[in-house]
């Protein structure tokens, strides 16, 4: 077993990986996640996952596993419960036609109760339509 690790290690270490093994947390450690909204804008779902980054590299990848989620209704605040220790990536998912611009993920180091706040200051406007009808003084409808 010590020669396995040994070789994991080496291995790792020569590829240039950084690789931080999942601790476990002797109690739940709690993620607290805020979300705000613009006052009047749409009231959506907004999703928060909480992802173990193993490798480290800040992207959600192939080593990493879902630690936990939650859904927060427009602006409001949850938490989620990790079972394990270190680096994690909080990543924001939005209902498919969201008024609202994708937030880029926050990385926390979960080793006590951290907190992450997710802002959407401005929404996004959606796509629309002009139509003009020209008309004359008398308003007859005008060619062209």
């Amino acid at each position: 077993m010590k020669k396995l690790l040994l070789i994991t290690l080496v291995l790792t270490l020569a590829m240039g990986i950084v690789w931080v093994p999942s601790v476990a947390a002797v109690e739940p450690i709690p993620i607290t996640i805020h979300k705000t909204i613009p006052a009047g804008g749409p009231i959506e779902d907004f999703t928060f996952e909480a992802w173990r980054d193993l490798n480290n590299n800040g992207i959600i990848d192939g080593d990493d596993f879902l630690v936990g989620q939650v859904v927060i209704t427009g602006s409001g605040t949850d938490v989620i419960n990790s079972t394990v220790k270190g680096p994690m990536i909080i990543h924001e998912v939005l209902i498919p036609g969201s008024a609202y611009e994708q937030q880029p993920d926050q990385i926390v180091q979960v080793s006590c109760e951290v907190e992450v706040t997710f802002n959407n200051d401005v929404q996004v406007q959606e796509i629309g339509e002009i139509l003009i009808l020209k008309k004359d003084e008398d308003g007859n409808a005008l060619f062209g």
